[in-house]
């Protein structure tokens, strides 16, 4: 697993997981601290909270074409460089978004930002190549604890510096962050050689980045535009991927073998993921928010309270046993990690769904949950590393990231969807919170069910099926 061509001060396994880190945290933090900052940007620049909604949006999208895009590349240059230059154009970014005085200028500055999405399937790869098969659980649990236990307190930072100084304080942040990660990768790793010998399938990189770009899209459009034009975008998609498949047939380097694609090793593992954040983030993200805040038929929180009771114990939950996930998984096998924890999480959701009035037992039954979520996004993280093709190892995890964004867009606007359409005409009738957390209990056990397919393996890498 590890390269023995790298220079020694790899070993350094402390070091490297300091900037491997520090660099997963600026993804987090493009990807979740400006939510509280929505409202002032809005009043700040002279536009409308849709507007910035849209640049939200294409934040993204954009993220999820660099996550495919830059993993293809991966393996085709030296891997340190490119975390540098992804770093470097997020910083541009950043930039760009906090001298803003329109939003066209916004929208730019956070397009660019979207390059970070790029980082974390990089940042898997190099933990692939660099650190030692032992350490490798305890190393894939830190990165998942730095990418998920930040959400919720870098919240509590927006806003806050929100609410004092203007959202660009709150970029003036992240700027920090970011060039400090870009200073510590610059000191602690060393340079990681093209692992791949030949030329990259450049056709089939494209088609996959459209396909998957378009599905995206069609995710998101969902909640707005509705379900059939959704589809529709969604059925362009498909039909881009059936391009790409056909194209990587005929190649005689494909991207990404289509045996491996058919095999037991690739897609299971994507639809977890998929099926893990739609789950996930309809509940964390939207249905228990909607229902802390709700005077009416909810708890009556205010954000702020909404933050302490039901974000930030997940982050503290995430921080805490994410390591602790990729150690066991180390020992016992990841897929009995995964499995575990899929299986906890649906009685879990039940409960919530049933109790869902009680506020202290959703405050309790909230933080278990970020638990075993905690474990099953470690261990399938950890899987899209171990299962990937022989050819391009950084594939299978920039595909899985995409399938995070596109579970998450799914089961948002499904629970959206759900809350929005009570019978009756009562948009916050306490019927549709228990209809919306039945589904993430449905939703949970096909995740289950689905994994039961997941390729099995001993090994901390095995060959390509394909």
């Amino acid at each position: 697993m590890t390269n023995p061509n790298l220079p020694s001060k790899i070993r350094n396994v402390t070091g490297l997981l300091t900037a491997l880190v520090l660099v997963v945290i600026v993804v987090q933090l493009c990807n979740a601290m400006l939510i509280a900052s929505i409202p002032d940007m809005a009043r700040r620049i002279g536009t409308s909270t849709e507007s910035i909604g849209l640049t939200q949006a294409f934040y993204f999208l954009a993220a999820g074409l660099a996550a495919v895009a830059l993993a293809g590349y991966s393996d085709f240059t030296d891997r340190r460089r490119l975390v540098l230059l992804v770093l470097a154009v997020t910083c541009v970014g950043i930039v760009v978004a906090a001298v803003a005085p329109t939003i066209d200028v916004l929208f730019a500055g956070r397009v660019l930002q979207g390059a970070s999405g790029g980082l974390f399937p990089l940042v898997l790869r190099v933990l692939q190549e660099t650190v030692p098969a032992g350490k490798f659980g305890w190393a894939m649990g830190i990165v998942s604890a730095a990418y998920a236990g930040s959400t919720g307190v870098d919240g509590l930072i927006g806003g806050w510096l929100t609410d004092n100084y203007g959202f660009r304080a709150v970029l003036a942040f992240m700027f920090l962050v970011a060039v400090t990660a870009m200073f510590v990768t610059a000191r602690t790793l060393p340079e990681l050689p093209r692992a791949t010998a030949g030329r990259l399938d450049r056709a089939g990189l494209v088609l996959l980045c459209l396909s998957l770009t378009v599905v995206q899209i069609g995710a998101g459009l969902a909640g707005d535009a509705g379900f059939l034009t959704a589809g529709l975008v969604i059925a362009v998609g498909v039909a881009l991927f059936a391009a790409f498949w056909w194209v990587e047939r005929r190649t005689d380097a494909p991207l990404v073998p289509t045996g491996y694609l058919r095999s037991r090793q690739a897609w299971p593992v994507l639809a977890t993921s998929a099926l893990i954040m739609a789950g996930l983030l309809s509940v964390l993200n939207y249905t228990v928010p909607v229902l802390s805040q709700d005077r009416v038929h909810g708890y009556g929180n205010t954000a702020m309270t909404t933050a302490l009771l039901f974000i930030v114990p997940v982050a503290a939950v995430n921080l805490v046993f994410s390591p602790i996930a990729g150690h066991l998984a180390g020992r016992i096998g990841w897929h009995r990690v995964l499995r575990f924890a899929l299986a906890c999480s649906v009685p879990v959701v039940a409960v919530l769904a049933y109790g869902y009035a009680t506020q202290w037992l959703v405050v309790t039954l909230v933080a278990v949950f970020g638990l075993f979520s905690a474990m099953a996004l470690t261990a399938i993280n950890g899987l899209s590393v171990l299962l990937a093709p022989d050819r391009n190892l950084a594939v299978l995890p920039g595909v899985n990231s995409t399938a995070f964004a596109i579970g998450a867009s799914l089961g948002i606007t499904s629970a959206s969807q759900i809350i929005a359409a009570s019978p009756g005409g009562d948009p916050s009738s306490p019927a549709v919170y228990q209809l919306a957390l039945w589904m993430t209990v449905i939703t949970a056990a096909a995740a289950f069910l689905v994994s039961l397919t997941v390729a099995e393996t001993n090994d901390q890498r095995i060959p390509n099926s394909g």
